[in-house]
C-alpha cells in the first residue's frame, strides 16, 4: 500500500487572493473524490503524495498543483482523472496562468440583492439569471467545486434560462468613492424554473445528500425535478446551496436562505420545496422556517394554552405568508408543539407522541409493515427518540439564531 494514496486524505485546498496565500491560507479537505478515482478514492501509483487545489477568491478559478516522492510506470494520470470530470470548468495545471488570473479586476455578477453584517464584515447577496454573460461565465468556473464536496454532483445546464443563481461574496474595502473592493466568494445557491401556471410560482429545492454535518460544514447541492401537481405559478428548482468551509457556522446559510425566501416573494412563489435532504439542509430549513414564523407570528404556542390542531386551515395560514411546504409546516408544527409540551406530564405528553408516532408510521409504512405488533412498537419509538433529538438541537439552532433574520 506504499504506492496507494486516499485520495480526500492527501488533498489540501486553500481559498487565495494572491501568491502569498497560496502557503499562508488556511488549508481544508474535500470530503469526496470518487467521481473522479473512483468509490474507493484510492490514487494507485505514487509514494509521498500531494495533492493541492487553490481557489481563486473572487472569481471561482481552480488551480491543481501536486507533488510526489516516487511514482510507478502504471501510476493514475492525476491531470486527466481531474479534467475528464471537471475540464469544462477552466480548471488549469499551470501556475503562472492562475497567478497572472489572479490580478484580474473583478466585479460581481448580477444585481446586489442584500447586505449584511457578519462579526464586522461586510457580506453581500447578488443574484442573476445563468444566461447572463457575467454569470454564466461564473457559473462555469464554480462548478468544479461541488465535486469535492457532494456525492452526486454534477454540471448545470448553462444555457438554460430558467436558471438564476445566487452568490455571498465577503467585500473587504470599497467603501468609499475610487477606493478597490476586495471580494471573496463564501456561498451560492441556485434557482430553476420549471413550469408556469397563471400568477404565482413555485421553487423546489433538491438536495443530494452529503456528509453527515452538511449543512455546517460542507457545500449543499440541490437538484430539482419536474413535478405535476402545484397552485398556479411557477415551480422553480434551487440546484445548488453552498458555504464554502472557511466560512462554515457563520450563520451565512441561513442567511442565504432567507435571501431566497426574500426573492421568491418578489417573485410570487407559492412554496420551495426541497428535495431528498440531508440532515444538515434539513436542519437549515427548518430553522429559517422556525424564525419566519416566529417573526410573522404563527406558529407562536404557549405552555398552558391549547394548541390547535394540525389541519388544513392551519396549514393554509402558514401558506399564505410564507413559501413553505405542507410537509414543512408540520415540522415547525411539531417542533413549537413539543416545545410547550409538559413532557413530565404522561396525561399531556402521551397524546402528543401518538401524533407523531402517527405521522411516523405513516412515512415509514414500507419499513414497518413486515414488523409484528412488537417490533413495530419498538421501531417507532426508537423513531420517537430520534426526532426528539433532532427537535433538541434545532432549538439549540434557533436559540443561537434569535434575531439573525431580524
Amino acid at each position: 500500500m506504499e504506492f496507494v494514496s486516499k485520495a480526500p486524505e492527501v488533498t489540501k485546498m486553500r481559498i487565495v487572493h494572491n501568491q502569498q496565500e497560496m502557503q499562508s491560507a488556511p488549508a481544508f479537505a474535500p470530503l469526496f473524490m470518487h467521481q473522479f478515482f473512483g468509490d474507493e478514492q484510492l490514487i494507485q501509483g505514487y509514494k509521498g503524495l500531494e495533492l493541492n487545489f487553490y481557489i481563486a477568491a473572487s472569481t471561482a478559478r481552480l488551480l491543481c498543483e501536486f507533488h510526489f516522492a516516487e511514482k510507478t510506470d502504471k501510476a493514475v494520470d492525476i491531470k486527466k482523472a481531474l479534467l475528464d470530470v471537471i475540464g469544462p470548468c477552466e480548471m488549469t495545471t499551470n501556475v503562472d496562468e492562475f497567478l497572472r488570473q489572479l490580478n484580474d479586476p473583478f466585479t460581481p455578477p448580477g444585481a446586489k440583492v442584500r447586505e449584511y453584517q457578519q462579526g464586522g464584515e461586510t457580506y453581500e447577496v447578488y443574484q442573476a439569471p445563468v444566461t447572463q454573460p457575467a454569470m454564466q461565465a461564473y457559473a462555469r468556473r464554480m462548478q468544479a467545486l461541488p465535486y469535492f464536496f457532494i456525492d452526486a454532483a454534477s454540471m448545470m445546464q448553462l444555457e438554460d434560462q430558467k436558471w438564476e443563481i445566487f452568490l455571498i461574496f465577503l467585500r473587504k474595502g470599497g467603501a468609499t468613492p475610487g477606493e478597490a473592493a476586495q471580494y471573496t466568494l463564501v456561498g451560492l445557491s441556485t434557482v430553476y424554473k420549471l413550469y408556469r401556471y397563471p400568477d404565482r410560482a413555485r421553487w423546489r429545492v433538491g438536495h443530494r445528500r452529503t456528509g453527515a454535518h452538511a449543512f455546517s460544514r460542507v457545500i449543499l447541492i440541490l437538484t430539482g425535478v419536474p413535478s405535476t401537481c402545484v397552485c398556479a405559478g411557477y415551480a422553480n428548482a434551487a440546484r445548488q446551496f453552498m458555504v464554502l468551509p472557511p466560512f462554515q457556522k457563520g450563520s451565512h446559510g441561513c442567511l442565504l436562505l432567507e435571501t431566497i425566501y426574500r426573492q421568491s416573494a418578489l417573485a410570487n412563489v407559492v412554496d420551495i420545496t426541497v428535495e431528498t435532504p440531508a440532515p444538515g439542509m434539513t436542519r437549515l430549513r427548518t430553522v429559517v422556517d422556525c424564525l419566519l414564523c416566529q417573526r410573522h407570528g404563527l406558529l407562536n404556542f404557549t405552555r398552558g394554552s391549547p394548541v390547535p390542531p394540525l389541519d388544513q386551515a392551519l396549514i393554509e395560514s402558514v401558506q399564505r405568508v410564507l413559501p413553505i411546504t405542507p410537509a414543512q409546516v408540520t415540522r415547525v408544527y411539531e417542533l413549537m408543539k413539543w416545545r410547550v409540551t409538559n413532557r413530565a406530564d404522561e396525561a399531556q405528553f402521551k397524546p402528543f407522541r401518538l401524533e407523531v408516532k402517527g405521522r411516523l408510521a405513516r412515512k415509514n409504512e414500507e419499513e414497518l409493515g413486515g414488523l409484528n405488533s412488537a417490533d413495530r412498537k419498538a421501531k417507532l419509538g426508537v423513531l420517537f427518540q430520534a426526532a426528539e433529538q433532532e427537535w433538541a438541537q434545532i432549538w439549540g439552532s434557533l436559540e443561537k439564531h434569535q434575531g439573525l433574520l431580524g
